[in-house]
């Protein structure tokens, strides 16, 4: 079996929602330039990041003395740093959350396809061509990149049910983590996952003793890995 006929349904999936995304990306540069790509806070986080790499401080201060902030997330500043590092211009960054929306689309297929491939493809046909996520998908703003994160994270924790390991909760739990410090609000989310596991785990799974130690592992970790930036933020 070929590659491509093996793969169908992915390939389709990833182009359409490249060249949804790519078409919005290919009109913002024409029009406007790298202005197009900018849009409300875009400036902050351009802020952060360069403070970040010419001052080694986490600050959206323009001007000395550079304080460290605690309102804005690290995830998407330390994202766009990466990019700073190489060059100023932002079509790359805007280029790279074209490619992040069509990997989207791709763990959107995957989760569903865990259960039904069809329930896989109509998700990832919606996500792919729904036109607000191709819209913003190049704009210098946080919702690619979570996004990504989101569905990574639960592509990871669908995986750890249907196939009970823990590694897939290890990688789901941190993963929870960058989406949380790219956007804090993941940090509620991950309450409701552990109820979840907690009510799936006792009414699905049958051994007792493995589901104690999946939900304590995914705690566990959840909270070491974000606890740093917790601790940064009360001591600020």
């Amino acid at each position: 079996m070929s590659f491509f006929k093996k793969y169908k349904i992915e390939i389709i999936i990833i182009g359409l929602a490249l060249l949804t995304r790519g078409l919005f990306f290919v009109v913002y540069l024409l029009k406007f330039g790298d202005a197009g790509l900018a849009y409300g806070d875009t400036s902050l986080y351009i802020r952060v990041a360069k403070n970040i790499l010419e001052h080694g401080q986490f600050s959206i201060l323009e001007n000395a003395p550079f304080l460290p902030d605690s309102y804005i997330a690290p995830g998407y500043p330390f994202f766009l740093s990466f990019f700073r590092i190489f060059t100023v211009s932002l079509w790359p960054i805007g280029l790279a959350q074209v490619v992040l929306g069509a990997a989207t689309a791709f763990f959107i297929y995957r989760v569903g396809a865990l259960w039904s491939r069809r329930v896989g493809l109509i998700a990832a046909l919606l996500f792919a061509l729904e036109p607000t996520m191709t819209f913003w998908a190049p704009v210098i703003l946080t919702e690619s990149l979570y996004t990504f994160l989101f569905i990574l994270e639960l592509y990871f924790l669908f995986v750890g049910l249907k196939r009970p390991s823990i590694r897939a909760y290890l990688f789901s739990a941190f993963i929870l983590v960058l989406a949380a410090l790219t956007r804090p609000g993941s940090q509620y989310i991950f309450y409701f996952f552990v109820f979840f596991f907690f009510v799936y785990f006792f009414l699905v799974l049958k051994n007792i003793k493995k589901t104690w130690i999946y939900l304590l592992m995914f705690i566990l970790i959840f909270n070491v890995t974000i606890s740093p930036w917790l601790v940064r933020n009360y001591q600020i």
